[in-house]
């Protein structure tokens, strides 16, 4: 199965803590929010990532599919 593309976007500006713990996923500051895209193997993956996200403290305000 091939990976799918995702966008999350996350409250904060997180810094170089998330670029540690998503190694391989683009990060971008848009105050006052963090953009996280990457390739997520599956659905299981993808709860894996939110739950870690919202494990950080994070507080997830969107997620997008990009793929077509």
């Amino acid at each position: 199965m091939d990976d799918k593309r995702y966008e999350l976007v996350v409250s904060g500006e997180t810094g170089p803590m998330l670029r540690a713990v998503f190694p391989g996923f683009e990060i971008t500051q848009r105050p006052p929010t963090t953009v996280i895209r990457g390739d997520i193997s599956d659905s299981a993956a993808l709860e894996e990532v939110i739950d870690l996200l919202l494990g950080l403290g994070l507080h997830l305000y969107e997620l997008r599919d990009l793929n077509p």
